[in-house]
């Protein structure tokens, strides 16, 4: 039987891939914490507003928390993946990406 090695490696564009997580971190992620109520540097807990709303647009609302909740799921990712990077990785992202 003969062993064959593969190379998952060999097509990634490590430049397009590093401009991308740039984009994604600097842009994305902040504007994605704000439409959840959620600050970067305090991930404790989601904020909720107290402000009262209309009861004709209670569907609406209801479609701004759902959202809300999965936009949530994927900030929690991001900063759960960032809290488990390596020392050095935490280092380079803390001076390249303030709300870190």
């Amino acid at each position: 039987m003969e062993l064959i090695v593969v190379n998952i490696w060999s097509d990634v564009d490590f430049d397009k891939t590093a401009n991308r997580v740039d984009k994604l971190l600097k842009y994305k992620l902040p504007r994605l914490a704000r439409r959840c109520g959620r600050s970067l540097t305090d991930l404790s807990s989601p904020q909720l507003s107290s402000a009262s709303s209309h009861s004709n647009r209670t569907d609406g609302q209801e479609r701004m928390m759902v959202n809300s909740f999965s936009i949530e799921k994927v900030v929690d990712a991001i900063c759960q993946t960032i809290i488990n990077c390596s020392d050095n990785s935490k280092l380079i992202l803390i001076g390249n990406y303030a709300w870190c």
